[in-house]
């Protein structure tokens, strides 16, 4: 049984370096019936709102051994 669902974004980043990082940032708390599509069209409109372009979209479940 899945207890919870998050996403992780992954995206690339300049440090002070002016080099290129994978960077990542973590969506909690979302419906544990999140479709995948749902949820790439879900990191599509965060990423716009957040001006970020993610290279990378996990999905993150915990689950309820017994």
């Amino acid at each position: 049984m899945i207890k919870s669902l998050s996403a992780k974004f992954v995206f690339e980043a300049l440090d002070e370096s002016g080099k290129e990082v994978l960077k990542s940032r973590t969506v909690g708390r979302l419906s544990v019936n999140t479709e995948n599509k749902n949820l790439l069209t879900f990191s599509q409109a965060y990423g716009n709102l957040k001006g970020e372009q993610y290279v990378n979209v996990l999905k993150v479940t915990t689950e309820a051994v017994r």
